[in-house]
């Protein structure tokens, strides 16, 4: 009988490195949906402390059950205490998501959402706020991203320098500040 989703995530998170299942399968630090051309997630191992890189990436209806499973198997890890000064702690892992678990795509990919983000905002009437949030948010995983996997990408870091950002958009952003302070 065959290894179930859920049971193949759960091994991957533990630290398993060579399992089958039906359509998903661990290779060394990595978790397969179907075969070698996705990559659903990669565990990093530094120094005893596990973190995730997950593939952003979508495929198919099945692949993405198969994220799902996995992210959840993830986040299930945060279940295991971590002592602390003498308490135990819920810990979640770190967990990175960027298209193909390649690091390397995320100043790439980041550079896309921010645009598309900034085009949508200056359309926008009843989700700016959103907007303004979501550009905030892809801001701080650009930096967090940058610092630890020592990404450069100058364009990228121009998109989120104030004095680079076009007067419409930095309009925008003040007033849906201003919009929550009321």
């Amino acid at each position: 009988m065959s290894m179930s989703h859920k049971d193949l995530a759960r091994k991957f998170v533990v630290g398993a490195t060579k399992y089958k299942g039906n359509n998903m399968f661990i290779d060394g630090d990595t978790i397969y949906s179907y075969g070698k051309h996705f990559a659903i997630a990669k565990r990093i191992n530094e120094k005893g402390y596990t973190e995730y890189i997950v593939n952003a990436s979508k495929y198919s209806v099945s692949t993405c059950k198969h994220q799902l499973i996995v992210r959840k198997a993830i986040r299930g890890a945060a279940l295991v205490g971590i002592p602390t000064n003498g308490h135990y702690e819920l810990k979640s892992p770190p967990v990175w998501e960027c298209p193909k678990c390649d690091t390397d795509n995320i100043p790439e990919w980041l550079m896309s959402e921010t645009k598309e983000t900034y085009k949508k905002l200056l359309r926008a009437r009843l989700y700016v706020k959103y907007y303004v949030e979501k550009l905030a948010c892809i801001e701080s995983y650009w930096r967090k991203c940058k610092e630890r996997f020592n990404l450069k990408c100058k364009e990228l870091d121009d998109l989120f320098n104030p004095e680079l950002i076009d007067n419409k958009v930095k309009a925008k952003i003040l007033c849906a500040r201003m919009d929550n302070r009321l």
